[in-house]
């Protein structure tokens, strides 16, 4: 029975609407989770656009853009928040727009603990007929017991507040300016970030702990040029903030993440977290070479457009993490996205295939698949629990199925008995449209709930338990 794991770092792939004569507004997103100090969690959405970007017009006062932004929030899979707003921007001269200049902003929505959020961030440009949008995915985290880490804000600079900077960017004491686009190198020569740890008093029995924070390449390997941040703190606060930077304008392009951790006096870790990020210094060799895997040859990708590279990492929803759609969505130069996913396919093929295409093309034909019987309005196949699932951990052994009945709503227990020693996923069609939902697994790290068959009674209204 197979399984895949990711192994490379790589929120969704770029969905790009706009027709094939304009120019793109060319978005960037990224999302992080926080704690409030009132106990309720909040998700934090950055955005940005480059400058250059939208068609500017002579006005009175210089040349002047409009964007028109609209953001769509679903919670599960109902609609649960949307906005509408508009970005202009004005100067004196379009001449002197810097080519990596960004208008940059932030968002915040409370999120609460066990549910999914799906986010998609809509730009038209008022004066082109073109549209861009970005799609991003989270679970929400339970920040608010146990010992917990946040998300890692990743940023372009950290500096003391003062009147001029924006109130969305301010953290305390700190004026934060976001970097939605996972990219340093050239002019950005340091990266700078920043995160939270939560509830330290009420789980931590030591009076002195570490956080440490450093750059690891791709394998995970730390960076010898690069010395990690250490902190010894004393166990005076229940929450604490941590910013830090590491120069980045000596490494060569390619993806690293972050690392950050809270280890206790004797350096035995306690929690750990990662972020990815993406270095462009063409000036620098690159790490390795992105086109090969040993002495294979791989040119299935050469002949794809943006389009269908786009199309292709979308298809690899249910085998990919959030830090390879982080990655692979603030890539926006075609040569680059299929350097990617060469490098993913590469890493993703079991070892009993002896070639990285013969492995793609049979997961290609299981998403064919999965389309054909799981699709519906709005959700491809495999994006659907039940493709997902498929595409994971592959046919299952079983599949018992029981349509609605007086007692019961339309549910599917799949079996799988070479995982683990036999393991079951349990999917129910709560709204009766044939959009099943997983709602229990016993396979470690997916959803559980033992109290799943009060979810495929008529009247369950029970939330999932993560």
């Amino acid at each position: 029975m197979k399984k895949y794991i990711g192994i490379l770092l790589i929120p969704l792939c770029l969905a790009a609407a706009a027709a094939p004569d304009q120019k793109g507004i060319d978005l960037s997103i990224d999302v992080a989770q926080f704690l409030g100090s009132d106990g309720q969690s909040y998700l934090e959405i950055y955005y940005s656009l480059p400058e250059k970007s939208p068609l500017y017009e002579k006005s009175d006062t210089g040349f002047i853009c409009d964007v028109l932004m609209s953001l769509e929030i679903f919670q599960d899979d109902s609609l649960w928040a949307n906005k509408v707003w508009r970005v202009s921007n004005t100067l004196a001269d379009t001449a002197a727009v810097a080519g990596s200049r960004q208008l940059v902003d932030l968002l915040r929505y409370p999120v609460a603990s066990g549910h999914r959020y799906q986010l998609t961030l809509f730009a038209r440009d008022a004066r082109r007929n073109s549209l861009d949008s970005v799609r991003v995915e989270v679970a929400a985290s339970d920040l608010a017991t146990g010992l917990a880490l946040s998300d890692l804000q990743l940023a372009n600079s950290i500096a003391p507040w003062d009147s001029s900077c924006s109130d969305s960017f301010r953290k305390r004491f700190y004026c934060i300016t976001p970097n939605p686009e996972f990219t340093y190198g050239g002019e950005k020569r340091d990266l700078y970030y920043y995160f939270e740890i939560y509830n330290l008093q009420k789980n931590l029995h030591a009076l002195k702990y570490r956080v440490v924070t450093r750059v690891l390449d791709a394998h995970g390997e730390a960076l010898a040029q690069v010395p990690p941040v250490i902190h010894e703190r004393d166990l005076k606060q229940d929450m604490i903030r941590e910013i830090g930077q590491f120069p980045i304008s000596d490494l060569p392009s390619g993806i690293y993440k972050i690392e950050y951790a809270l280890t206790d006096s004797a350096n035995a870790v306690l929690l750990l977290r990662s972020k990815p990020f993406l270095v462009q210094n063409p000036s620098l060799k690159p790490l390795a070479p992105v086109f090969a895997q040993s002495s294979q040859e791989m040119l299935f990708l050469d002949d794809f457009d943006l389009k269908k590279l786009d199309e292709e990492f979308d298809k690899l929803f249910a085998i990919s993490s959030k830090g390879d759609r982080d990655i692979y969505r603030s890539i926006k130069e075609a040569d680059a996205k299929r350097s990617f996913l060469y490098k993913f396919w590469a890493a993703m093929t079991p070892p009993d295939y002896s070639l990285t295409q013969d492995f793609r093309i049979r997961y290609m034909q299981d998403c064919e698949y999965v389309a054909n019987y799981f699709s519906r309005p709005g959700k491809s196949g495999w994006r659907s629990d039940r493709g997902i699932t498929y595409l994971r951990y592959g046919k299952p052994s079983d599949i018992e199925r029981h349509t609605v009945g007086k007692d019961t709503k339309p549910y599917e227990i799949w079996h799988y008995e070479n995982i683990e020693n036999g393991v079951i996923f349990v999917f129910v069609d709560r709204m009766g449209f044939n959009q099943y939902e997983l709602i229990h697994s016993t396979l470690r790290g997916e959803v559980y709930n033992p109290q799943w068959e009060r979810l495929v009674q008529p009247a369950a209204t029970d939330d999932i338990t993560m």
